[in-house]
């Protein structure tokens, strides 16, 4: 029977999405599937796609036509309602690549769940998990470019019911080069002007953009960006949809997250709970203590 859940998205990522997948699928047993739904690819992703499933009949995938009105958020929405799981695995993207410590994360999960005694959104180092039922009810994701992930974590921090995890990243990206970036940043801050014409989003200063992380090349493209923008609207301060409908910045929530981020022996100590050491193998440690 089936209790955890892989929710991965795809569009166009053939380059990238054989490796991404079988790095995932090489850990799990029968307790899990793998869900993929593609956004409409127009490359090899489907063939690709194909090859996976008669390699793991835990895969299923989710077939969709390209539209335009359909955006990350909701793409992500889709993958979760597919879910057969109890359990669900957010933010593995098909241009990753995962080492062995899948496992350990749900391990830890459980962990705090029995600490917590309650329903929470869990965001480690590029993995989420939660509840399939308290996402359903509490998010789900908003139909958003690429920043629909902070658009949930704020949301689930404002019903106090985000735990964010600090532990060794066990993820690697495939595609992260520089010129990658400076591309993905250019499309970034246009996706998010359209957002924000529709959405009714303000602006920050410059100087929340000096102040962010990242290399200055690619501060240097945002900046140049945003100054030919903005003759048309303002920019890069996202409204986020919280009870009180509270706008926060980019480091505003830099700030919240550097506050809020504990590793697990910090979590337990909050909590006043006890890490037996010996309760935990190799590979838990090395990623958790």
């Amino acid at each position: 029977m089936v209790k955890y859940s892989i929710c991965m998205c795809n569009y166009n990522m053939d380059n990238t999405l054989y490796k991404s997948v079988t790095s995932i699928g090489e850990q799990l047993n029968d307790k899990f599937e793998i869900i993929i739904v593609d956004d409409g690819s127009t490359d090899n992703s489907l063939n690709i796609l194909k090859q996976l499933k008669e390699k793991y009949s835990f895969l299923k995938i989710i077939k969709l036509k390209r539209s335009r009105n359909r955006r990350l958020g909701f793409t992500r929405n889709i993958s979760i309602s597919h879910a057969e799981g109890e359990y669900v695995l957010l933010h593995i993207d098909c241009d990753d690549v995962y080492e062995n410590h899948i496992l350990d994360f749900i391990k830890a999960f459980h962990l705090i769940e029995n600490w917590e005694q309650k329903d929470f959104l869990l965001k480690g180092m590029q993995i989420n998990m939660a509840k399939k039922s308290f996402l359903l009810k509490h998010g789900p994701y908003r139909n958003i470019f690429y920043v629909e992930d902070r658009d949930l974590w704020i949301r689930m921090a404002s019903l106090n019911n985000l735990i964010i995890l600090k532990h060794k990243i066990f993820r690697r990206r495939m595609t992260n080069t520089l010129k990658n970036k400076i591309i993905k940043n250019i499309k970034y801050t246009f996706k998010i002007t359209k957002q924000n014409m529709e959405l009714g989003g303000i602006s920050t200063t410059f100087i929340d953009t000096l102040k962010s992380k990242g290399s200055i090349n690619i501060k240097i493209f945002k900046i140049l960006t945003i100054i030919i923008m903005l003759p048309f609207v303002k920019l890069y301060k996202f409204e986020i949809e919280t009870l009180n409908y509270k706008i926060i910045s980019n480091l505003e929530w830099a700030k919240f997250k550097e506050t809020n981020t504990l590793d697990l022996s910090k979590l337990a100590k909050t909590k006043n709970k006890d890490i037996k050491l010996e309760s935990f193998n190799e590979s838990f440690k090395k990623i958790f203590l």
